[in-house]
């Protein structure tokens, strides 16, 4: 008796995988619609979307099947996974802006804000801005020099001797030579005078020149000396240049600073760079020569001036006979001790907010 043939396999009585995918969707939002915090969102996002996940698990066994149920259950699977991470970013967005709202609820909005305080100008800044000013609208050019001179530029052009004390070690800064260099000892400028230098060479006169910048000395730290400072330097060069036009404009600086009608008066002193040399000294302001703590005698000294030395001219190829100019140069920190009765140099530079706060008005 012959054996009944086995059915068909019905293909309703395994499971369908189109079926399965719709089932993890479901199961996934429903899930994902429970999810009270970022973090188990997050949980979620792994268990449902990752590597191990059911999801990815039945998208592997797509390789054992026919090329036909490839193509329509991967692109439904793929439907699927898009579907949900989209679902997950809406998600995520909501629980961000639940937990930005609650905190906002648990805060009391009506205190008012912590203000900062907004910055200011440096007192050194505003003297420094105050005094270049003065010089630009008479017609002077202002110039960067060089932090790192040589000894040449330095001391040398500028008729400052050998044996002269400030080319000792103790007082400059000098740079370690470097293997083969043959340029000369280098070192941290002592003052910002050899910015005459270069112009001098490499451009004809008339000059009319300003510059400001940091100058170096080994100095000991106390109330009025820093081993760092500033320094404004200026020169004028002309073939009808005076001492008369010295005096002239360091008369409308002062007035410029300290109040129209300050009183300058020179006394005479000795610089290397010029011919004749003198100290500046301004009638003092706040008691109007009479003597007070500040002057002590009526006078301040604020700075160092002079006609620029023939020699200086003459070794840079300028005919002293046809060109004759004078210069000056003054410590930025001390015109700022002056103007404000600072009485330590080192409190522009202990970033003390409540000196500092004193300045903002200017």
């Amino acid at each position: 008796m012959a054996k009944p043939r086995p059915l068909p396999e019905d293909s309703a009585s395994k499971p369908s995988s189109a079926s399965q995918i719709d089932e993890l969707k479901e199961k996934a939002l429903r899930s994902l619609a429970q999810a009270a915090t970022l973090e188990a969102l997050e949980d979620l996002r792994v268990e449902t979307l990752g590597r191990k996940s059911e999801l990815s698990l039945l998208l592997r066994s797509l390789a054992h099947m026919s090329i036909e149920e490839k193509r329509d259950l991967g692109s439904k699977a793929n439907a699927a996974r898009q579907a949900l991470e989209q679902a997950f970013d809406a998600r995520a967005g909501e629980l961000r802006r639940k937990f930005l709202l609650d905190k906002a609820s648990a805060e009391d909005l009506s205190l008012p804000g912590l203000s900062l305080p907004a910055g200011r100008r440096h007192p050194l800044g505003i003297v420094a801005e105050r005094i270049l000013e003065v010089f630009s609208r008479l017609g002077f050019r202002y110039v960067e020099g060089r932090e790192i001179e040589t000894d040449e530029n330095n001391f040398t052009m500028l008729n400052i001797p050998e044996d002269h004390p400030a080319r000792d070690m103790h007082d400059t800064l000098y740079l370690e030579t470097g293997a083969g260099q043959t340029s000369g000892k280098r070192l941290l400028r002592t003052h910002t005078t050899p910015v005459w230098i270069p112009i001098m060479k490499n451009s004809p006169p008339p000059w009319r020149v300003v510059t400001c910048g940091k100058v170096f000395r080994s100095e000991a730290v106390d109330a009025t000396h820093l081993p760092v400072f500033h320094q404004i330097d200026a020169f004028y060069v002309d073939s009808h240049c005076s001492l008369a036009d010295l005096k002239a404009t360091l008369e409308l600086w002062a007035g410029e600073l300290f109040g129209r009608g300050t009183a300058i008066r020179f006394r005479p002193s000795y610089f290397p760079f010029t011919e004749p040399s003198c100290e500046v000294e301004v009638r003092c302001f706040r008691c109007q020569g009479k003597g007070c703590p500040t002057c002590k005698n009526g006078w301040i000294e604020m700075l160092g001036a002079g006609m620029i030395h023939p020699l200086i001219l003459k070794r840079l190829g300028h005919d002293p006979k046809q060109w004759r100019g004078f210069a000056f140069g003054l410590g930025l920190e001390r015109v700022a001790m002056v103007c404000w009765g600072v009485p330590d140099i080192r409190l522009f530079y202990e970033n003390n907010l409540e000196f500092l706060e004193q300045f903002k008005g200017l």
